[in-house]
């Protein structure tokens, strides 16, 4: 399996979680932008980026850097999602 399909079965992960909580997502495929998903309900906009590791620990500053940098309006989330192999999610707001 490729890398561009490993990271979509990740995001598809995470859109299936997401819809499963009654959000709307918005899978931003092939894109080189800074979010993946964008997930909407009545009361929450929630910018995402999916990551994928293979062990606990591993850091993703540059990313977090990036995710800062957008302006956004207020009450936007934001967020870094990493899919960590044998564990599962681990959530980060930014």
């Amino acid at each position: 399996m490729t890398q561009y399909r490993r990271g979509r079965a990740i995001e598809w992960k995470a859109r299936k979680e997401l819809e499963s909580r009654g959000f709307t997502v918005i899978r931003s495929a092939g894109s080189k932008g800074v979010f993946d998903l964008v997930a909407l309900d009545a009361n929450s906009l929630i910018l995402i980026q999916v990551k994928r590791a293979n062990r606990l620990g591993k850091q993703y500053p540059a990313v977090i850097k990036q995710i800062q940098a957008v302006p956004c309006p207020p009450g936007t989330l934001k967020q870094l999602w990493v899919w960590i192999d044998r564990y599962g999610w681990a959530r980060y707001p930014v």
